[in-house]
């Protein structure tokens, strides 16, 4: 639910260019880094966890649970992966030139 709430939240903020600046700037995308960072984190811990708990069931191919942790690994990975989104939201509140 948190996931859901923090990337709408950053959808907002770019849908509304006059209140919290223009659509391409660092700070927009720092905000859509973060979202995509956190959510992708807690989908594999979310995923890693009912994994735990459902034992040798969890890798079973019959329950869709390794699904979705193949997935939040692949979004963790995508486009340049979570340490590169880190850097993004770095660079949008920091925006020194390294």
């Amino acid at each position: 639910e948190m996931a859901r709430a923090f990337y709408l939240q950053a959808a907002y903020k770019y849908d509304h260019p006059e209140i919290y600046g223009p659509q391409d700037s660092t700070l927009n995308l720092s905000r859509a880094s973060m979202a995509k960072v956190y959510a992708s984190e807690v989908a594999v811990m979310a995923a890693n966890r009912a994994m735990e708990l459902m034992g040798s069931y969890g890798y079973a191919h019959d329950y869709h649970l390794e699904k979705y942790w193949r997935d939040g690994k692949i979004m963790q990975l995508w486009l340049g992966g979570a340490q590169l989104g880190r850097l993004d939201v770095i660079r949008g509140y920091y925006p020194h030139k390294l």
